[in-house]
């Protein structure tokens, strides 16, 4: 039971099986239609699907640990903080999830594990912040660059079990995908952390608080229009994908109001029309992809 209560504080199955499904979708039927003209392997777009899924998790539980002190200072409410679950308890589903993440990316095939491996590493720098914590933490841009970078061969591990034996980093189409799913990842990121001045707290470890509530309007709208334009390039510029740019003016309304109004009511809009320009974004591209 307690683990099931952690899991709807700080990972909600619902949101994160959407999360990995639609990536994982979109991604086969990029790759998969470019190469095949259509879907081709289920089995690969699944894999892919739990793939994400693990490593979003094991992401989550390595956060729980790497900001134990900090959260336990400022959201002392949290399940670990609060005793619900112990570190053992995490470490033992980060054991649980690790092995998860090998059955598949072996399942997959010699190259996919390579870029699974990169992943890993990768994120394992992320879990000891680049041995300069104090350091990083203090320059909030940089810190913010360097985790997002994961996102590289995170989505080229999950493109690379859709695809036939290839160069895959040196395909255009690949490197359009890729920073596609990357961007929307960060604007859902930056819509998670956008707070009025009267939420935020001493912490200072959202993008309001660090850029104010106008600069991280502006970034949250050149990421979601980033996404946007490489959706159109990754799905293959077909006008099926024009689908999306009603989702995309209306989370821009959104972000409009939010930056005029700046309560916490227009800031939950954002991250709701952050998902929902998400969700049907990715269903355009693969509208899009499998014309």
């Amino acid at each position: 039971m307690k683990y099931l209560t952690y899991l709807s504080e700080r990972f909600p199955p619902q949101q994160f099986l959407l999360l990995a499904g639609l990536l994982a979708a979109v991604t086969g039927a990029c790759v998969q239609g470019a190469a095949f003209g259509g879907i081709n392997s289920w089995p690969a777009v699944l894999a892919a699907a739990l793939a994400l899924l693990f490593f979003l998790f094991r992401l989550r539980l390595f956060d729980e640990l790497k900001d134990y002190a900090h959260d336990r200072r400022f959201y002392p409410q949290r399940p670990l903080q609060r005793g619900l679950v112990s570190t053992r308890d995490i470490k033992l589903l980060i054991f649980i999830t690790l092995a998860g993440e090998i059955a598949v990316a072996v399942w997959a095939g010699a190259i996919p594990f390579a870029y699974f491996a990169a992943s890993l590493a990768y994120s394992l720098l992320m879990f000891k912040e680049f041995f300069a914590p104090a350091w990083l933490r203090s320059r909030f841009t940089l810190y913010i660059f360097l985790h997002e970078l994961l996102a590289i061969p995170l989505f080229f591990y999950a493109a690379s079990m859709q695809a036939p034996s290839g160069r895959l980093y040196a395909d255009p189409l690949a490197w359009a995908l890729v920073l596609f799913l990357g961007f929307q990842l960060f604007f859902l990121e930056i819509a998670r952390k956008m707070r009025p001045p009267e939420l935020e707290n001493a912490a200072r470890d959202t993008y309001t608080a660090q850029y104010g509530v106008r600069g991280a309007s502006i970034l949250l709208v050149l990421a979601a229009a980033a996404a946007l334009k490489l959706g159109w390039f990754a799905s293959g510029d077909d006008n099926r994908y024009l689908a999306a740019l009603p989702a995309f003016v209306y989370f821009g309304y959104s972000i409009l109001i939010f930056s005029r109004r700046r309560d916490a009511r227009s800031s939950k809009a954002v991250f709701n029309t952050a998902v929902a320009y998400f969700t049907l974004l990715n269903a355009a591209a693969i509208w899009a992809a499998l014309a």
